[in-house]
Formats: structure tokens, sequence, C-alpha cells
């Protein structure tokens, strides 16, 4: 979306769009959103290989009998719900090492020197 604009906009020489380092965040944004996109069809693919042991999911609605269905709800699902999710993973990780530095006492026994 934002190489569209700048094609479109012709701010390539203001922005210098044939730089590398344009080049390699284009690059490393289109892995990014590939790698989500992979993660979302895994997610699909490891539901599917064990719905038949999932209790009650032959009754489930329309949207987890097809996994193309799924797959689209999975989408918007990890959208809304994944920065949060980052953001208090993080939180309880630092939270941890907060804790970590601030409660563990270490009593070291060295010899005494003669």
């Amino acid at each position: 979306i934002l190489l569209a604009y700048f094609v479109t906009h012709q701010l390539d020489s203001a922005l210098t769009i044939n730089s590398w380092t344009f080049l390699i965040n284009c690059v490393i944004q289109a892995v990014g959103v590939l790698s989500m996109l992979g993660i979302f069809i895994l997610s699909v693919v490891i539901f599917e290989s064990v719905k038949p042991r999932i209790d009650n999911s032959a009754k489930g609605g329309l949207w987890w009998k097809s996994p193309t269905l799924h797959f689209l709800t999975v989408i918007p699902a990890s959208i809304a719900f994944l920065p949060a999710f980052f953001v208090l993973a993080g939180a309880a990780e630092w939270v941890a090492a907060v804790k970590c530095a601030r409660t563990h006492k270490f009593d070291y026994a060295v010899a005494e020197k003669e």
C-alpha cells in the first residue's frame, strides 16, 4: 500500500525510493506479512488435523466446518487480538524480570584469604 502511494504521488525523488534501505524495508515487510499468513494457515491446518479428537467439533458452526471459511475468520480475529497479546506477553516478561531482580538474593560463600 505504501509503495503504491509513493508511485501514484511521484515522491520518489524526495524520499529516495530507489535506496537500499527502502528495498530492504519492503522485503522485510513482505516477509513479515507472508510469515503471519503462514501462521494463520498453519493454525487452520493444525485444527483440521486434530478436529476428530476435539469434543463436539462436528457440531461446530459453518465457519469451522470449512477450512477456507475458518481461515477467513482467523485473519480478522488474529489482527484484532495479536497486538494486545504481544503487549500483555511483553508486560508479563518485564514483571518477571523485575521480580527476579528485586527478590532473588544470592549468598556467596567464599574461602577466607590468609
